[in-house]
């Protein structure tokens, strides 16, 4: 690799760190080289590492005073770029103009930048520069920051996302958070019920709109608790996050917090769901309304037990809950508990003809409207199409073969 001057290595880290949780856009990093892990399978986590562990090691000791200036560059570091707190919100909490923190953030990047040229002996790789050479520091691309609706709505025209577990989702951001809330002796308790359904939202917007909310929040709640509660209804998902303890700057943090409360408005507008602050005189809370997603059963009748935990797998992490059943004769009573949304039915299954247990669920009033979709290792596709069956899969089946038919029964445009 060519030498660069220390100008383009700031800015290769500035990128690199905005994009710190994107493993596709870290893995395309001039960092991976420089670093000398491009060609490893894994680069993108490697570079992940690489970057947390530089920030970690620029952690003050315990002997050096809270508002040194070895403590300032860390915790601008930390919460700009590991925590991913809006650049307003970090200046807020650090009690800093926005201008003050734009200059706080470029020293604490020459900083980071310096550290990891000395531990990894990068010094013949990047050349020295002038002081003047550094730009002023500006955002990389962040769907998250820009307030204008129609920039964001590439988000959902180009997302294939999986249903977002709320409750993992949550536990993550709460870890993010400890920081943060430990900063401002803040107690977060998370009440959730069970059996919460998942969310029609992909996992990285949901964690960057529970972030920046706890962000807003905490500080209201310095010094006592901050309750965040999860309930759901009529497929709905609720979420109130609610602060104990009133500051007198109430209204001063959330006017300066407005922008990054505008985004969190368009993103959960953006999948559907609604935001709403409550910000009556004693009383502030912020409540959520997501869109929920209803888990389609699915019933897979074959009497090989492997084949029923592949498609098990297969149906993981999807909007698909797959049940497997293996003695024939127990195929149609399950399907009359289950009311399955579609069936798949093994034909060649020992002492049982798996077209005797096809004509059975036709004929039973209560799965007699269930697709059936029949399943074989034999090429019987005209024949299974003639006997009745709504669809044919030849094994072996691949996870895409899997969730292609069952996307063709239930469009993603038809979720609940």
């Amino acid at each position: 690799m060519k030498t660069l001057s220390k100008e383009q290595f700031t800015s290769y880290l500035r990128s690199a760190l905005h994009n710190l949780y994107y493993p596709d856009q870290l893995r395309r990093s001039p960092l991976t080289e420089i670093f000398g892990i491009d060609q490893h399978f894994n680069a993108s986590a490697l570079l992940h590492r690489i970057l947390i562990d530089a920030i970690e090691k620029l952690k003050p000791g315990q002997g050096e005073p809270p508002q040194s200036r070895s403590w300032r560059i860390y915790e601008v570091l930390v919460y700009r770029y590991i925590r991913q707190f809006d650049r307003d919100v970090v200046a807020n909490q650090l009690g800093i103009s926005g201008r003050q923190f734009r200059r706080e953030q470029r020293t604490a990047l020459e900083t980071l930048a310096d550290s990891l040229t000395r531990e990894y002996s990068l010094e013949t790789k990047i050349t020295a520069m002038q002081e003047d050479e550094i730009g002023e520091e500006t955002d990389a691309p962040d769907v998250f920051k820009v307030p204008v609706p129609d920039e964001l709505s590439w988000l959902k025209d180009t997302q294939n996302h999986v249903p977002t577990m709320l409750r993992q989702v949550m536990k993550a951001v709460l870890n993010l958070s400890r920081s943060l809330a430990e900063r401002f002796a803040v107690h977060i308790n998370w009440t959730q019920e069970e059996d919460i359904p998942d969310l029609d939202i992909p996992e990285l917007a949901l964690r960057h709109i529970l972030l920046t909310l706890i962000s807003v929040a905490t500080p209201l709640s310095s010094g006592k608790s901050l309750n965040i509660f999860v309930t759901s209804s009529e497929k709905k998902v609720l979420v109130e996050i609610v602060p104990q303890g009133l500051l007198e700057r109430t209204n001063e943090i959330l006017e300066n917090s407005q922008k990054s409360l505008l985004i969190v408005r368009q993103l959960m507008e953006l999948y559907n769901g609604t935001f709403t602050l409550l910000n009556d005189p004693g009383h502030y809370s912020v409540r959520l309304t997501f869109p929920s997603i209803e888990k389609i059963p699915v019933l897979i009748i074959d009497d090989n037990p492997d084949a029923i935990l592949l498609f098990q797998r297969y149906g993981s992490n999807t909007r698909y809950s797959v049940t497997g059943v293996r003695e024939p004769d127990k195929a149609v009573h399950l399907a009359e508990v289950l009311s399955p949304k579609i069936i798949l039915l093994d034909l060649m299954m020992p002492g049982v003809d798996g077209w005797e247990v096809f004509n059975l669920l036709r004929q039973n009033p209560i799965t007699s409207a269930i697709p059936v979709v029949v399943v074989s290792i034999l090429p019987q596709e005209l024949l299974a199409l003639a006997m009745g069956a709504n669809a044919f899969l030849q094994k072996p089946i691949s996870q895409n073969d899997f969730l292609n038919l069952l996307n063709q029964f239930f469009p993603e445009n038809n979720r609940s």
